[in-house]
C-alpha cells in the first residue's frame, strides 16, 4: 500500500478512493506500454512521410508519362509513309 485514505470504522461514500496500491511490476509494465507506443507512433510518423514521398513521386512519374504519350501520339512513326511519293 502506498497511502490508505480511511481507517476501520470510517463511513466512507461510493466512489470515494479507499486507498493507492503501489505496485512495482505494474509501474514497469505501464512504462514498457507508454515505451512502446511512442515507437510506434514514431513509426507511423515515419510511414506517413514515406506515403507523401511516394505519392509524389508517383504524380510525377505519371506527368511525364503523360507527357511522352502525348509526343508518341503526335509524332510521325519513323520509317512510316509521310504521304508523299
Amino acid at each position: 500500500m502506498k497511502k490508505i485514505y480511511v481507517d476501520v470504522g470510517d463511513r466512507v461514500q461510493e466512489g470515494q478512493l479507499l486507498a493507492v496500491l503501489e505496485i512495482p511490476e505494474m509501474q514497469d509494465d505501464i512504462t514498457r506500454a507508454v515505451a512502446a507506443q511512442r515507437r510506434s507512433l514514431a513509426e507511423l510518423a515515419r510511414a506517413r512521410d514515406e506515403l507523401v514521398r511516394s505519392q509524389s513521386a508517383h504524380e510525377a512519374s505519371h506527368l511525364s508519362y503523360t507527357r511522352l504519350a502525348s509526343v508518341i501520339k503526335v509524332r510521325p512513326e519513323p520509317g512510316g509513309s509521310t504521304g508523299d511519293r
